[in-house]
Order: C-alpha cells, then structure tokens, then sequence
C-alpha cells in the first residue's frame, strides 16, 4: 500500500482508497474517467486510421496507368516516324515550276506570261457601278408586307418595298467589269519560243520543302508522340 495526495484538498491517503477520508472526493472514479477518455480517443485514431486509408485506397483506383499510354503521351496517329507526306508535291518530289507557270516554255515577253496584252475597264452594266443587285426581299418574298398577330405590317427588313440588295455576280461587287485583249505575240498562251532555262522544259523542279518527299509532322512537330487523349 501507498500513500497519495488527495487532488481535492491535499491531505495524504491511502492509494487503494475509494474516496478521501478527509473530504469525501472520489478517487476511484476519476481514474476511471480517465481510462475512458483514454479508450476513446484510441478508438477516434483507430477510426481515423482505417478513414484515410479507404481514401487511399479510392485514389489508387481513381489515378490508374491509362492502357492507351506510357506516362501520358502515345504514338502520333498522323504521322509514320514523325514524318508525313509533303503536301507541295504529295509526295512526287517534284513541283510545278515557277519561272515557266509549269509550262516549259520560257514567259512571253510582251505579256510577261499571262497571255494578256491590256485590260480596260468600264461601267458594270448590270449593277450601273453600284456593285449591288437587287432582288427580292428574303423576308418577305419581295411583297414589303409581313403579318404579326395577323396583322399586316411593313417588312422590318427591306421597309416595305419588298427589295433587297445582294453583290453583283458581275462585277464581284466591284462595279467595274473588265475587258482584256490577248496578248498578239504570244496568242495569249504566254509562252515563248524557247524552253524554260530552270525546268529545262520539264515543266517540273525538285520540291525544296521536303525531303524525298517527306516533311516533319505538324501535329507531333517530329516527336512521334502526342499528349494522350485518353489520360486525364
């Protein structure tokens, strides 16, 4: 047996004592309440415990490999090696040239290979110089009337006089229409007499933005891999 302090009033007693001899304070049951408050919160860190770790668990399902990709990127889908086929030449290796507008023939030289002499324009005589036609009102069928409620009203959009204004298939809205003359040298194919010094009249040069008829994907930009849509 051992003698403690009462935690009431101080005074020594015995440490297998119920209560205090002194002043009634009950020994006992505050050791009990502590025990309890020990268990409990034992079971509170037990509960948070197993709590954390079924939200580990979730995010593990959740944040899985996609089956798609290795760490988040996978093989370009347009692209062989990074490489696709050159779209000037589809691939031939070859162009039209320039210099000759792929003619093989030298340019003429009076019309410096468009085959036109002179162009001379005038009045557009279809649209008189305004660039527009006119023709009936989409809204309203051309009539300038339309109904609400059953009632007739003025069209809101030509305003009641049934017209409406569109570009002239002329003129290209321009009100100017134009008349070119052949060039006489050439009889308008724009060609001269010799071949043309850079196709060597093959009409055809070697495409300079390729490589044997390949260039650099756009989409991977040669990288062979591309973000993986499936993997968020």
């Amino acid at each position: 047996m051992a003698i403690i302090s009462c935690p009431e009033c101080g005074k020594e007693v015995s440490d297998s004592a119920k209560i205090c001899i002194h002043c009634g304070f009950g020994l006992k049951e505050k050791e009990t309440k502590k025990k309890k408050a020990g268990c409990l919160k034992a079971v509170l860190i037990f509960i948070g415990v197993i709590f954390l770790l079924n939200i580990a668990g979730l995010l593990v399902l959740t944040i899985h490999d996609c089956e798609n990709c290795v760490l988040g990127t996978t093989e370009c889908p347009k692209c062989e090696d990074g490489v696709i086929v050159c779209a000037d030449c589809e691939g031939d290796q070859k162009v039209s040239c320039n210099d000759c507008n792929g003619k093989g023939k030298e340019r003429c030289s009076g019309c410096n290979g468009t085959g036109i002499e002179s162009t001379s324009y005038y009045n557009c005589y279809t649209c008189g110089t305004s660039g527009k036609m006119k023709v009936g009102c989409s809204n309203c069928g051309g009539t300038g009337r339309t109904y609400r409620n059953l009632s007739p009203m003025n069209c809101p959009k030509c305003g009641g006089s049934g017209d409406e204004y569109e570009e002239c298939y002329v003129c290209d809205g321009t009100g100017k229409s134009k008349n070119q003359k052949k060039c006489t040298a050439c009889e308008g194919q724009g060609t001269g007499e010799n071949e043309c010094v850079v196709c060597k009249g093959t009409a055809e040069v070697e495409c300079t933005k390729c490589k044997e008829g390949k260039t650099t994907c756009t989409y991977c930009k040669g990288n062979k891999k591309v973000n993986c849509p499936d993997k968020n």
